[in-house]
């Protein structure tokens, strides 16, 4: 199963799950294939680029990287095709982010790789008034 999670909410994930740091600044060997550039990660950040012009870029980096390291890309299919896999990065739930466009290509890769959501669960729908169980009653 694939989820993706911001890296503050890892404590919370359960122990089944496994966490794939994909950060410029944080990412480990041999995942940091799927980070961004630190240069994409700034010109977002100065709104030098849009969200459209910095999901071709970063999807291009991909291209580049699944022709050089097609294994990774596989294994981290594999590991979510046998067992729990989230994609982790610093972006809050709900914004814009690449761990979602890494989640796309993925599944354009692997068909069968089903994407479970965002953990924990999103959890701006709970504190609505409405959403809350005790009114349901």
């Amino acid at each position: 199963m694939l989820y993706t999670t911001q890296l503050a909410q890892v404590k919370r994930m359960p122990k089944g799950i496994e966490m794939i740091n994909i950060t410029a600044q944080s990412a480990i060997y041999p995942w940091t294939i799927f980070a961004p550039s630190w240069n994409l990660v700034n010109s977002y950040k100065q709104k030098a680029v849009t969200e459209k012009e910095y999901t071709d870029i970063y999807t291009e980096q991909l291209r580049k990287e699944y022709r050089k390291n097609r294994i990774l890309f596989e294994q981290i299919i594999s590991k979510a095709l046998t067992g729990n896999i989230a994609l982790a990065c610093y972006c809050p739930a709900g914004e814009f982010c690449h761990r979602l466009i890494l989640k796309n290509v993925l599944q354009i890769l692997e068909p069968r790789l089903i994407y479970y959501g965002e953990y924990p669960a999103n959890q701006s729908l709970a504190r609505l008034h409405c959403f809350d169980r005790r009114t349901w009653r």
